[in-house]
């Protein structure tokens, strides 16, 4: 029998899942539908089978990297909206705890901010 899957365990299957978003490994439909069943999984063995897939490490960040965010080190997290367009994902930062709510840029890269 399966142990009860409790809130960290469904953070970093969250985790897990939104890397693999942001690598590329997801596409947009398969992770909202991933982070709906994790939601409401009740044991660590459903979350293995919605992560089993993802879990392999993604490669270590570029230390070129292209964002200007004042707060590096944050899921790349920025203060404003202006030129954002919001999305309906949110997860909790597991580093601070806040909920954070994904927007996009024109080009389709991924901004967060506090909900």
């Amino acid at each position: 029998m399966s142990q009860r899957a409790s809130d960290a365990d469904r953070e970093r299957a969250l985790a897990l899942l939104q890397r693999a978003f942001a690598d590329g490994r997801l596409s947009e439909d398969e992770l909202r539908a991933r982070i709906d069943r994790v939601l409401h999984a009740t044991s660590q063995q459903a979350l293995t089978e919605l992560t089993h897939d993802v879990a392999a490490p993604s490669s270590p960040p570029s230390t070129s990297s292209k964002s200007s965010s004042p707060h590096k080190g944050r899921h790349g997290e920025h203060g404003d909206t202006d030129g954002l367009r919001p999305t309906d994902e949110r997860f909790r930062d597991p580093s601070t705890k806040r909920v954070m709510r994904v927007w996009l840029t024109a080009s389709g890269e991924r901004r967060y901010l506090p909900d």
